[in-house]
């Protein structure tokens, strides 16, 4: 998580989705890779807070199907951190099943930024501002 906050680390990170309640998605754009059949692979990080006010971030590693018009992907793994202690609440396994991603989401705007562009082209790509997503 350090690495978020300091020097060329960070160049990488672009936000890619906000909305409510102090919502913002940022992808890691060198974290973008090519597998098999279609499927990328990225980093990325949910921070939000909660009703208590507390401020969390899920970081996930999750994959994309890019084949067109198979809107879905499945967490590769995710943990979930408080902010104001850096504590880890909660860790993931793999997931085996792939979760439709739905219009107008976060997951949407995730992918939209993952698939729009070859895999290479965005490494180091600064991904323009988005608007508050529905």
């Amino acid at each position: 998580m350090l690495s978020l906050c300091t020097g060329a680390a960070a160049q990488s990170w672009v936000k890619v989705g906000a909305a409510d309640r102090k919502i913002s998605l940022y992808l890691d754009t060198d974290s973008v890779r090519n597998l098999d059949g279609g499927v990328r692979v990225s980093v990325s990080v949910l921070n939000y807070s909660q009703a208590t006010g507390e401020e969390e971030s899920l970081v996930a590693g999750t994959l994309h199907d890019c084949k067109l018009n198979r809107k879905r992907d499945q967490f590769v793994r995710k943990a979930l951190l408080h902010w104001g202690v850096g504590k880890l609440i909660d860790i993931s396994g793999e997931e085996m099943d792939w979760r439709a991603v739905k219009r107008g989401s976060m997951g949407a705007a995730l992918q939209s930024a993952v698939c729009a562009r070859p895999a290479k082209a965005l490494q180091g790509y600064q991904i323009p501002h988005r608007t508050a997503l529905q």
